[in-house]
């Protein structure tokens, strides 16, 4: 009989480093298998700054889940915090190429790089995910997905999403030192959202504070589109640390 997939979540924080390992049945539930915490060493307010220390506690962790799960565990869902990453909103336009005129794959995925490729940022800062909020074909506006439409002239309002290329870098690096697989690297606004609010919470409109360590993430959504990101650097430890001074 063939072992459930397992899909395995990673949690690299300024005070402990979180692992989450979970089954997927064929159903596409999810079962808790197991979770583990160590200390976190070589983080400073969300960002990794030493990363072969990073590694060293990811493979001892990873060493204990694989023997308790008889599995091993080599890749991971990263998360990413830190107050370097940030967002920025971006339009892209091109020209609906098929002679028949309809919306192609295509021609989303060069609007999505054009409205990508417009965007000026400085030599270390880079930009890893685009979300699209909302196409427009020949000025039509509010569109969701536009696959399939016809016009001649086809837009899109993004949010991207970027980060200090040096720290991201040494996210990677502390990850694949360990001999891990990434699968993907979320923020951490991000995935807490998606953990806590609901559609129709989106749909209406909300915001998640999530205040960690070292850092607090924030994510603003309203019709169900991502609206707004951002990581302060300030934290439940500044808060216990004021109240020690106090």
């Amino acid at each position: 009989m063939a072992k459930p997939s397992i899909i395995t979540g990673l949690d690299i924080g300024t005070s402990k480093i979180k692992v989450l390992v979970v089954s997927q049945s064929r159903e596409g539930g999810l079962e808790l298998i197991m979770k583990e915490e160590e200390s976190s060493l070589g983080v400073r307010r969300g960002v990794i700054i030493d990363p072969p220390r990073v590694s060293n506690i990811l493979r001892s962790v990873f060493s204990r889940i694989s023997e308790e799960v008889g599995r091993d565990i080599n890749s991971v869902y990263v998360n990413l915090g830190g107050s370097h990453l940030f967002c920025l909103s971006s339009h892209g336009l091109v020209s609906v190429s098929r002679a028949d005129q309809k919306v192609s794959q295509e021609d989303i995925n060069r609007a999505l790089r054009e409205a990508e490729a417009i965007i000026n940022l400085s030599s270390n800062k880079e930009i890893f995910d685009v979300i699209p909020k909302e196409f427009s074909v020949d000025g039509e506006k509010g569109i969701s997905d536009p696959l399939g439409l016809q016009g001649v002239r086809l837009e899109v309002d993004v949010l991207a999403l970027g980060d200090f290329s040096p720290y991201l870098r040494n996210a990677r690096e502390a990850v694949l030192g360990a001999d891990l697989e990434i699968l993907d690297m979320v923020p951490n606004p991000i995935a807490a959202a998606e953990a806590v609010l609901t559609e129709k919470q989106k749909e209406v409109g909300a915001a998640v504070l999530d205040i960690g360590a070292g850092t607090t993430g924030l994510s603003v959504f309203e019709e169900g589109e991502l609206l707004h990101l951002a990581i302060l650097p300030i934290g439940s430890s500044n808060i216990t640390n004021d109240i020690t001074v106090g």
